[in-house]
């Protein structure tokens, strides 16, 4: 009986996850300002409710003023980041996970990181220095890493391995 228990609560939590996994983001939880922001998106990418919160508010450009960054799926399923900066409201600035030096696409973690002094991470090189805030993106038990701007464009810096 124990058994056939633990079977049906694995069962009932893979069944939940998975249904999580591939859950729509519903309309009216979305900003008006992502709203706007990503109608410019091509119409490959979909809002993701892949990891909770689906977007973060912070000063990505260092400009004094609130940018979004929003998890959205492009026609294969795989995450990309659209950054919606206040400085360019109407363009959404997609961050492919995938030009990271990462084998694994699917991170499972985001937070902002806030404009201050970066560690020397696994990779080659100095670390940035932040011109606004950065998102942190982690694999868990994995590898981590910031997307920061650098006043041109978003670049990757490696935090852990």
């Amino acid at each position: 009986m124990k058994n056939v228990m633990i079977r049906i609560v694995s069962i009932m939590l893979v069944l939940t996850s998975a249904s999580f996994a591939d859950s729509e983001v519903f309309v009216f939880n979305v900003p008006r300002a992502i709203e706007r922001c990503i109608k410019s998106a091509s119409p490959q990418y979909k809002l993701s409710a892949r990891i909770n919160p689906f977007y973060l508010r912070a000063d990505f450009d260092g400009d004094g003023k609130i940018d979004h960054a929003v998890l959205m799926t492009n026609e294969k399923g795989q995450i990309v980041i659209a950054v919606c900066r206040a400085a360019r409201a109407d363009k959404a600035e997609i961050v492919d996970i995938a030009a990271v030096p990462m084998g694994e696409r699917e991170f499972d973690a985001w937070t902002v990181f806030p404009k201050g002094r970066v560690q020397r991470g696994v990779e080659a090189g100095r670390p940035p220095i932040l011109r606004g805030d950065a998102l942190y993106v982690e694999w868990s038990e994995s590898a981590s890493g910031l997307v920061y701007w650098d006043g041109r464009q978003f670049r990757w810096y490696q935090q852990g391995d």
